[in-house]
C-alpha cells in the first residue's frame, strides 16, 4: 500500500511539471508576440520604409498594368490574325469551280456533285485514321495540338465542300431553269401574243396623240403603277416571232413535217422525230458489219480501211489529183474462213460471192455508201446460209457432208450428202446458191437435183418423188437451208424405216 500511495504522488509531481511548462511556453509565446507587433508599429511608424513600400506597390502595379495591355494587344492580334484567315479563305472559297464548268450539261454536273461526295468520304477516313494513328503517341500536349489541328483542318475542308457543291447547283439550278424557258418559250410567245389585256391598248389611245412612244402600265409588286416602253416590246415580239417562223419552216422541211401546225404541235413532232432518228440510229448501229480499221496517207492519196468481221478488209484509195477518183479493193482472210467454217469449201463460197480480185473505180464519194452496202449485203446472207449448215449438220445426224462448188463461172451450188447408218441409203441432193452473189438469201431455193447414190440412178421413183413433195411443204423464208436439211433428213430416216 505504502509503494502504492509513493508512486501516486511520483505521477502527481510530473503532472504539475508538465502544466507548470505549458504555461511558461504560452507566456514566452505571448511575450515574443508583444514584440513583433511593437516591432512592426515601429516600422510602420518609420517614414522611409512608408515611402518605400508604397513605392513598390506603384512599381507592381505598373508592371501589372504593362502585362495585361501586353496581353490584350496580343489578344487583339490573336484576333485580327484569325479574322484575316476567317476572310482570306471565304475569298479563296468562293469560286471554287473553274469557269469551264458553266459549258457542263446536267449529266457532267450530277457527275461532279458525285465526286465531290466522294471527296469528302476521303477526308473523313483520312481524319479517322490521323486520330487513330496519333492516339498511339505518349506525348498528351502532341495529342491535344494535333487534334486542335485535324477539327481546324476538318472544319475548313467542309467549309470548302460546302461551297463548292452549293455553287454547282446554283449552275445546275440554272441550267434547268434554261431548260425549262426553251421548252416553254413557245408556249408563253403564244400567250403574250394572244393576251391583248383592254387596259394597254386605252393606255395607248390615251397617249397616241401627246407622245410618239407608246407605253404600258404595268402593276409592280408594291400595288403602284410603273410606266414602260411598249415599242421597245412589240419590236422583240416582231423578231421572236419571226424567229419562231423561221425555225418552225426548217423543222418543217428538213423532218418533213406539215407546215399548219402549231408551234407546240411542231415541237412534239421534232422531240418524236428525233427519237425516231436515235432509235434508227442505234438499229443501223447493231447491224453495221463493217468498221474502220485503219487510216493512211500516201504519196497525196488517201487511203480508208473497212473490217467486215474479219472476214473482209475493204481499202478504200481517194485521190484528188488530177480529178477526184476513188479505188476499191478487197482481200478476204483466208485463215478464218478456214478455220471457222470447215469441210465446206466456204471459202470457195465467199471468193466467188465476193470477188476479191475485182478492183472498182469510182467518180463521186457518194459511190462509197453504195459500195459498203453491197459489200454488207453479200456477206450477211452468205454468212447466214454457211452458219444454218453448221446448225443443221450438229442437228441432222444423217447429214454427213456439206459443200459449196460450182459447174460453172457464175453458178454456186450447195451440196447434201444423207446417208442412213441403218440401211446403208445414200441421198445427194444440190441446192442452188447463185442467188447469193447478187445479194438476195434464199428464201424460196428447190433442190434441182436429187441423187439415189445407192442405187446408182439420177432419180429413184419412190424416194425422189417423197422428197419433192415434202420439200415444197417448207415454208418460204429465213433459215430455208435449215428447215429443207430437216425435212429431208426425216424422209430419207422414214423410207429407210418402211418395208
Amino acid at each position: 500500500m505504502q509503494e502504492l500511495s509513493h508512486e501516486g504522488n511520483l505521477d502527481g509531481d510530473d503532472f504539475s511539471a508538465q502544466i507548470s511548462a505549458q504555461k511558461k511556453r504560452k507566456v514566452f509565446e505571448m511575450l515574443r508576440g508583444r514584440k513583433i507587433m511593437d516591432e512592426s508599429g515601429r516600422i510602420d511608424a518609420s517614414p522611409q520604409l512608408h515611402n518605400g513600400w508604397k513605392s513598390d506597390q506603384q512599381l507592381v502595379l505598373q508592371q501589372t498594368g504593362v502585362m495585361r495591355s501586353e496581353k490584350g494587344k496580343l489578344d487583339n492580334q490573336t484576333r485580327k490574325t484569325w479574322a484575316d484567315i476567317v476572310k482570306n479563305f471565304s475569298c479563296a472559297t468562293n469560286l471554287l469551280l473553274s469557269p469551264s464548268t458553266d459549258k457542263l450539261n446536267l449529266r457532267m454536273i450530277s457527275m461532279l456533285e458525285d465526286t465531290l461526295v466522294q471527296l469528302q468520304k476521303v477526308n473523313i477516313c483520312d481524319a479517322f485514321c490521323s486520330e487513330i494513328h496519333c492516339q498511339k503517341t505518349a506525348d498528351q500536349l502532341k495529342v491535344v495540338g494535333h487534334k486542335r489541328f485535324v477539327e481546324a483542318r476538318s472544319l475548313l475542308f467542309n467549309i470548302a465542300y460546302g461551297k463548292a457543291k452549293l455553287q454547282l447547283m446554283h449552275i445546275k439550278r440554272e441550267r434547268l431553269l434554261k431548260k425549262l424557258q426553251l421548252s416553254s418559250g413557245l408556249q408563253e410567245f403564244q400567250m403574250m401574243k394572244l393576251s391583248g389585256t383592254p387596259g394597254l391598248s386605252k393606255h395607248d389611245a390615251i397617249n397616241q396623240g401627246s407622245d410618239s412612244h407608246f407605253h404600258s402600265i404595268l402593276l409592280n409588286s408594291g400595288g403602284k403603277f410603273q410606266v414602260s416602253s411598249l415599242t421597245t416590246m412589240r419590236k422583240e415580239i416582231e423578231i421572236l416571232d419571226w424567229k419562231a417562223k423561221s425555225l418552225k419552216e426548217y423543222f418543217c422541211t428538213y423532218c418533213k413535217m406539215e407546215s399548219h401546225q402549231s408551234f407546240a404541235d411542231t415541237i412534239r413532232s421534232v422531240h418524236l422525230y428525233l427519237k425516231r432518228r436515235i432509235s434508227c440510229k442505234c438499229i443501223f448501229q447493231n447491224l453495221q458489219l463493217w468498221n474502220i480499221d485503219g487510216f493512211e496517207l500516201v504519196e497525196g492519196s488517201y487511203r480508208v480501211f473497212l473490217n467486215y468481221y474479219d472476214y473482209v478488209i475493204q481499202r478504200f484509195t481517194v485521190s484528188d489529183c488530177p480529178s477526184t477518183s476513188i479505188i476499191v479493193s478487197s482481200k478476204l482472210n483466208d485463215m478464218k474462213i478456214v478455220k471457222t467454217f470447215p469441210d465446206m469449201d466456204a471459202l470457195f463460197a465467199f471468193m466467188l460471192v465476193l470477188n476479191p480480185h475485182t478492183t472498182k473505180s469510182y467518180a463521186h464519194t457518194k459511190d462509197l455508201v453504195q459500195e459498203t452496202q453491197v459489200t454488207s449485203s453479200l456477206l450477211s446472207n452468205l454468212l447466214d446460209v454457211v452458219e444454218e449448215i453448221q446448225l443443221a449438220q450438229i442437228e441432222t445426224t444423217n447429214m454427213v457432208e456439206a459443200k459449196f462448188f460450182s459447174q460453172s463461172d457464175e453458178k454456186l451450188d450447195l451440196l447434201l450428202f444423207f446417208i442412213d447408218f441403218r440401211s446403208g441409203k445414200k441421198v445427194k441432193v444440190t441446192l442452188d446458191m447463185t442467188c447469193l452473189r447478187c445479194g438476195v438469201y434464199p428464201v424460196s431455193t428447190l433442190p434441182c437435183r436429187i441423187h439415189d447414190a445407192a442405187s446408182g440412178e439420177q432419180k429413184s421413183p419412190s424416194l425422189v418423188a417423197e422428197i419433192r413433195t415434202a420439200v415444197k411443204t417448207v415454208s418460204v423464208g429465213y433459215s430455208r437451208i435449215m428447215r429443207l436439211s430437216r425435212c429431208i433428213s426425216q424422209v430419207v430416216h422414214a423410207c429407210t424405216l418402211s418395208p
